[in-house]
């Protein structure tokens, strides 16, 4: 929360966020210990050491990396290496992943759109069932990173308007070292995510047209950083962070086939229980079709992020789905959904709308709670 004062909107999104971290807690405490969660960070372990192997150094660098840390600070303890208390060191890092992933979805939708935005964005992600069913570990991770590329870059960019102060200098160098982290986390979903810093130089280049060449210069700066970060990653093993590079899949490995991508979308539907998404979804889109006060790149930057983060999903990476959207895309459709509905509750629908959208958060929030707490203890 980065206001000058703490005030309501602060106080209300942290209740949400309370929220979203009980059922996470609840889900990792129902959920079992999965061996691959073990093996997830043993990986880390033996990234850091170097001693991975050339076909496994495409593995994601920062998760696993983020897992192996608390087994490696337990390794002297053997109480803290019973499967009981090795579960909670594993997933509590990515806890704290998913909270700062909704605190940056509240922050960013409260700058586009207003309170009413945020409230609507952040209730959607810390009651998605996405989100907490099943747990998604190291998921988040990249999301946070995917979300954060798009909408630093977009930030970086609004501060090239700025003369050069030293105050507005200080500004941009800190966006550039946030983008460089969120490039960073991104790059844990696989060396493809670079695809995603295009996206936000396009997105630079279009909010300030005239500071194109101030744009790339900021997001070489940050790419520099990713550089130095992914080094240390890696143990500071240049020969290990090249062997990432060259044994990593740059290209579609596996593309689905339509029966497969609508056994997905239908599997997704019926384990996360996303129906109210797709409701509040098809409502957004609909209005941003038909309303061209909603049709403004506020609104736009989100759904097209979402769009080109669901193709990836098809052909570049494997992913949770949540109904028709991959799970690292579902941020930008709550951005999405949180634009649209905002502007409808400023508009002359607003009497007939507020009601409707009322019903449907409510009966979101009540499937999520009944999908966490009803039948979490399920997951696997």
């Amino acid at each position: 929360m980065t206001g000058k004062r703490f005030g309501r909107p602060q106080l209300w999104a942290l209740l949400l966020l309370s929220a979203y971290t009980a059922q996470a807690l609840w889900v990792v405490h129902r959920a079992p210990l999965r061996w691959s969660e073990a093996a997830y960070a043993q990986a880390g372990i033996d990234q850091l050491a170097g001693k991975l192997q050339p076909r496994d150094q495409g593995a994601l660098p920062v998760p696993a990396v983020m897992a192996a840390w608390p087994v490696i600070l337990a390794h002297p303890f053997a109480a803290l290496r019973s499967p009981g208390i090795l579960k909670w060191l594993l997933r509590l890092p990515f806890v704290a992943f998913g909270w700062l992933l909704g605190a940056s979805i509240w922050y960013v939708a409260r700058r586009l759109y207003g309170n009413a935005g945020g409230y609507i964005a952040l209730t959607l992600y810390c009651f998605s069932p996405a989100v907490l069913f099943p747990w998604p570990g190291p998921l988040l991770a990249g999301s946070l990173g995917i979300f954060g590329t798009v909408f630093v870059a977009i930030a970086t960019a609004h501060t090239l308007y700025a003369p050069p102060e030293a105050s507005q200098m200080r500004s941009r160098w800190r966006r550039i070292v946030l983008l460089a982290l969120a490039i960073t986390l991104a790059l844990g979903c696989g060396f493809w995510a670079v695809l995603l810093v295009a996206l936000g130089l396009a997105f630079m280049l279009y909010v300030v047209p005239e500071r194109r060449g101030a744009s790339l210069a900021s997001v070489l700066s940050a790419c520099a950083l990713v550089a130095i970060l992914l080094l240390a990653l890696f143990g500071f093993r240049p020969g290990a962070l090249a062997g990432a590079f060259i044994h990593a899949s740059w290209l579609p490995q596996r593309g689905m086939l339509s029966t497969e991508v609508a056994r997905a979308y239908l599997t997704g539907i019926a384990r996360t229980q996303s129906v109210a998404l797709l409701a509040l979804t098809a409502i957004a889109l609909l209005a941003y079709l038909a309303f061209s006060r909603c049709r403004y790149f506020g609104n736009t930057a989100p759904l097209l992020s979402a769009l080109v983060v669901s193709a990836l999903a098809l052909v570049m990476f494997a992913d949770v789905f949540v109904g028709p959207f991959p799970l690292r895309a579902t941020a930008f459709v709550y951005v999405f959904i949180a634009g649209v509905f905002a502007d409808l509750l400023e508009s002359r629908w607003r009497r007939p709308f507020l009601p409707l959208m009322l019903v449907l958060l409510a009966a979101y929030v009540l499937i999520s709670i009944w999908g966490v707490f009803g039948t979490s203890a399920t997951v696997v």
